[in-house]
């Protein structure tokens, strides 16, 4: 692959995002603790685009459906509340934190949501872009991205939309199922990066190319959005180290081998230990054996297919205090991890 060097690493996750989500079928949204945030047209008869502020005292909550939602403990939770965090749907406890928000009435009826009532430094609730079905993050309360109008009496947070020449207001929104915006579907299977009959290069620099620059950001860490409006679901990492960290999948009884599988992943033991077996061709066992349950709990949605290992680090440093996650010395990082990755297409 040829490219230029600054478009290098967006090209390279949006292949990854391309190969494992766009073709995957697509679920709908429940209304659900978990579920994130957009922004979509506003609509005074949805209640997912209807909130009201409850002051606690020192903190306020915002409480999702002006009551006319079936559950009335939904409330806007800011998923951890540091910057780029994307905050989502979580049932009502006054003890969590996440769900302390300080709130700053400024002229025409201009809001700052700040998140953990400001206990984690000056965040604040923001559309990603001011696009359909932008997602939503926290930002720097500096920013204009971080002002909302909220309509006291309707109950909305409503942004201007992207097109100047179009008076249409875009409002927060708590999980209305945006589904059909999917590869199958129009609009979007007339982009390119949806055609899996040309080439990925040419899918991913597509896909690139309508990507706002807040979108790549939030989709280069741990704790992802998406970008749901070119239909992409966040993306899932796991652990793997010496084992798939992840809850079980199916138990399998009574197999024509005569074996039982409880469903749950094979923990192994630390890179350090296996290290020091001296054994490259168990060490390609392990990472073998790895990988299949990875891609059988991913197939059941209890893992995600991109993990976290090995430690190629070398165990320089007991002070480190992670040394049991490497193999050991430069023979093990580069010859026992070679016997492990080559598991992993």
């Amino acid at each position: 692959m040829k490219c230029n060097n600054n478009n290098m690493f967006p090209l390279l996750v949006s292949l990854l995002l391309i190969h494992c989500f766009i073709n995957l079928p697509q679920t709908t949204l429940a209304y659900k603790a978990g579920t994130p945030f957009q922004i979509l047209p506003c609509n005074e008869t949805n209640p997912r685009q209807l909130y009201t502020i409850k002051n606690e005292g020192t903190f306020s909550q915002i409480f999702i459906g002006r009551g006319k939602d079936p559950n009335n403990n939904d409330v806007v939770d800011s998923a951890g509340g540091t910057a780029g965090s994307s905050p989502h749907i979580w049932s009502q406890d006054n003890s969590q934190i996440n769900q302390h928000w300080l709130i700053e009435k400024h002229s025409n009826n201009n809001y700052k949501l700040i998140a953990n009532g400001n206990t984690t430094g000056y965040v604040c609730l923001a559309a990603s872009v001011n696009l359909f079905a932008s997602g939503i993050t926290l930002v720097s309360c500096n920013l204009d991205q971080a002002n909302w109008v909220y309509d006291e009496n309707i109950g909305t947070f409503s942004i201007n939309g992207s097109n100047p020449n179009v008076k249409q207001r875009m409002c927060l929104d708590a999980g209305t199922d945006i589904s059909y915006l999917n590869c199958q579907q129009p609009p979007l299977n007339a982009h390119a990066y949806c055609n899996p009959n040309i080439g990925a290069e040419e899918r991913a620099k597509d896909l690139v190319s309508r990507l706002e620059l807040p979108e790549k950001a939030m989709n280069l860490n741990n704790q992802n959005p998406g970008v749901r409006r070119l239909g992409l679901l966040p993306f899932q990492f796991s652990e793997a180290l010496h084992g798939i960290v992840a809850n079980c999948g199916a138990t399998a009884k009574n197999q024509q081998d005569g074996s039982n599988s409880t469903g749950c992943a094979t923990s192994f033991p630390h890179a350090l230990l296996l290290g020091s077996s001296f054994n490259r061709t168990l060490w390609s066992k392990v990472g073998e054996t790895i990988s299949t349950e990875g891609r059988a709990l991913n197939n059941q949605g209890v893992a995600g297919l991109a993990f976290w290992a090995p430690d190629i680090n070398l165990f320089r440093d007991p002070r480190w205090g992670r040394g049991q996650e490497t193999p050991g010395l430069v023979y093990f990082s580069l010859f026992i991890n070679i016997q492990y990755i080559k598991h992993f297409p």
